[in-house]
């Protein structure tokens, strides 16, 4: 189902019956490029999923819980891609891993 989100941003997925996002979808900017691909519960990304910048770029791929990542997690470069940290997150903090040089 496709459904129209908050400033312009579409999201083309599974829905609870509030149709919010809920199980596995895509979530696109306005532009249309894609912004998150991953696991959603009723409205919040939650569990496996992959963030992307509207340049294309992946900035982060690992596990989100309420909106947040936390979990297992690679956070990459905004402009080369390339991995600046590998490992845990905690409420969208760092929380032990290891950081790369660019």
């Amino acid at each position: 189902m496709t459904v129209e989100l908050n400033i312009g941003r579409k999201y083309v997925g599974e829905v609870d019956q509030a149709l919010l996002p809920n199980g596995d979808g895509v979530e696109y900017y306005p532009s249309g490029k894609k912004l998150y691909a991953g696991h959603y519960k009723h409205g919040l990304k939650d569990g496996g999923g992959e963030v992307f910048l509207e340049s294309g770029v992946k900035f982060f791929e690992g596990n989100f819980s309420r909106g947040m990542m936390d979990g297992d997690g690679t956070l990459y470069d905004r402009s080369s891609g390339k991995i600046l940290y590998r490992g845990k997150f905690k409420k969208g903090e760092f929380d032990g891993g290891m950081y790369f040089d660019t």
